[in-house]
């Protein structure tokens, strides 16, 4: 189908239906939202009527006053569909501030009151909310429905490699931008983390910053008293890396899907740090890169990684792709590996590098690589 989610709304509750739909659009999920679907000189209830048979949500929105006489029609005609569907589709009521499902209540339209709804605890701008709305619609959806764009599951090896190049040109493009914008923001509570791991093994770590940007958290890590090698595939990023270096870092323009043999060896780090960049790799590719990182620790080493989770996977407007992945589905993936996982911290966020609403969830992971003894165990399996 088209569509992940059609919204449906009262015209008195036009700001809300625009804030939610601006979230979700950029949040990654695919919805109809008349304001901004519909094209001029487009017959209108030609286009409603498409809209709600490729839809596999109906997202209904529930005001203070209850519904609008344009809601019903549509509420009406998806739940056809979703008798016809055998109850496939859903109907997800979405009760806004003020709003109620009460029988008592003449506004509480009564066929909504037989489905689980979502209410908004603090507003619709409040990011906790917004990101357990974008929960309930990921739950709701069967997962062969979620694609990247146009392509379907399982991807080439080629289409991932497209991706990942449409992805660096935009922050070959926008390598000042980005610098300028996230130099003085550093994710602290993880980096600590990370940082306690090492510590206990050495004083003086060797870490590689995998897809370091322009060099902010190699920069951090180096005043901490690291010995740090940044890799970038992005030649702009790297530029500035080099123009900002400071003692104790140094960067290589490379692919880090290739990292033994552009680093000419394995076990020769002590810690490998990859915050938000292998988010910008397929499911399919992640797998190797964990065997890379795996092969260029030394025995017990620390991996430190950052992800976002809990929404589909995105390819945004700019061309940026973002891989995302089930909470568990993530720490399995990596527990596989032989990684064996030491802490977890989670932060909500809502807004994106470009200054947009968009919610996502992080969830930045600290592990540790198989001991020597470990590694020649699995060998001999």
């Amino acid at each position: 189908m088209k569509y992940h989610a059609f919204l449906t709304y009262s015209r008195r509750n036009l700001k809300e239906a625009e804030i939610i739909y601006e979230l979700l659009h950029n949040t990654g999920i695919i919805i109809f939202f008349d304001q901004r679907c519909i094209t001029a000189g487009e017959r209108f209830q030609q286009a409603i009527d498409h809209a709600l048979r490729e839809s596999e949500i109906a997202l209904v929105l529930v005001g203070p006053d209850g519904l609008g006489p344009w809601q019903e029609e549509e509420n009406y005609c998806f739940q056809l569909l979703e008798v016809a569907s055998r109850h496939l589709r859903r109907i997800i009521p979405v009760l806004l501030p003020g709003a109620s499902l009460d029988l008592q209540s003449k506004e509480a339209p009564l066929f909504l009151s037989r489905s689980n709804y979502f209410k908004f605890n603090e507003g619709v701008d409040d990011v906790q909310d917004q990101f357990r709305l974008v929960s309930e619609i990921m739950r709701a959806l069967p997962k062969s429905k979620v694609n990247i764009g146009e392509l379907e599951r399982r991807l080439l090896r080629q289409e991932g490699d497209t991706l990942l190049r449409n992805t660096i040109a935009f922050y070959d493009s926008e390598a000042e931008i980005y610098h300028h914008k996230w130099k003085d923001i550093l994710p602290l509570p993880p980096m600590y983390a990370f940082l306690t791991e090492l510590k206990a093994r050495s004083m003086s770590p060797a870490v590689l910053d995998a897809g370091c940007g322009p060099g902010h958290h190699a920069r951090f890590f180096a005043q901490q008293g690291c010995a740090v090698t940044g890799i970038d595939l992005s030649a702009g990023m790297i530029a500035i890396a080099n123009r900002e270096r400071v003692e104790g870092t140094k960067f290589i323009l490379g692919d880090m899907r290739d990292l033994q043999r552009l680093l000419k060896g394995r076990n020769l780090f002590d810690g490998v740090w990859a915050c938000a960049s292998c988010l910008h790799l397929t499911k399919e590719a992640f797998g190797w890169q964990l065997y890379e990182f795996a092969a260029v620790l030394r025995p017990a080493g620390v991996l430190g990684l950052s992800f976002q989770v809990g929404a589909p996977p995105q390819l945004a407007q700019e061309g940026r792709f973002y891989e995302r992945y089930d909470e568990d589905e993530l720490l399995r993936r990596i527990e596989t590996h032989g990684f064996r996982i030491v802490n977890i911290n989670t932060q909500i966020t809502g807004e994106n590098t470009l200054n947009k609403r968009q919610v996502k969830k992080w969830m930045n992971i600290t592990a540790v690589a198989p001991n020597e003894k470990e590694r020649l165990g699995r060998q001999d399996e």
